[in-house]
């Protein structure tokens, strides 16, 4: 196991996202090696692989943030980093976006201002375009 956790270390230090990936894994898992579960540490390297593309890394990075764990919680970086590995093929991802989606049509259903729903809209909007432009 520790032999293990070298080379992923070494291979994601030096780029290799599937390794950036599998080494969130085992901070957010814990290990014996590692100890109990890190996961500051896990989103730290979910982040890293995720910037890359890697879909499994921003499925749990968007988990993270609509948790708040690990980093500080945010349901709409949630929401665009779900979209960002959902369309990109990660089944998981598109199942939490279709719940996020739900939850803001019933919330939206139940807050009676228009304006107050078109500026969320356009927040949200302006969001991804922003977070898109920074992966």
């Amino acid at each position: 196991k520790q032999l293990a956790l070298e080379w992923y270390r070494k291979a994601a230090n030096h780029g290799n996202a599937m390794a950036q990936f599998c080494l969130g894994e085992c901070y957010a898992r814990g290990s014996a090696v590692l100890g109990k579960p890190d996961i500051k540490e896990a989103a730290r390297w979910y982040h890293v692989a995720a910037s890359q593309q890697h879909r499994d890394a921003q499925f749990r990075l968007g988990v993270c943030y609509y948790k708040g764990a690990g980093v500080k919680k945010d349901r709409e970086v949630a929401s665009v980093l779900c979209e960002l590995a959902a369309e990109g093929g990660h089944e998981e991802a598109a199942k939490w976006l279709d719940k996020f989606k739900r939850k803001a049509a019933a919330k939206s259903a139940n807050n009676k201002s228009g304006s107050s729903r078109h500026s969320h809209k356009s927040r949200g909007r302006s969001r991804r375009t922003s977070l898109a432009r920074w992966w």
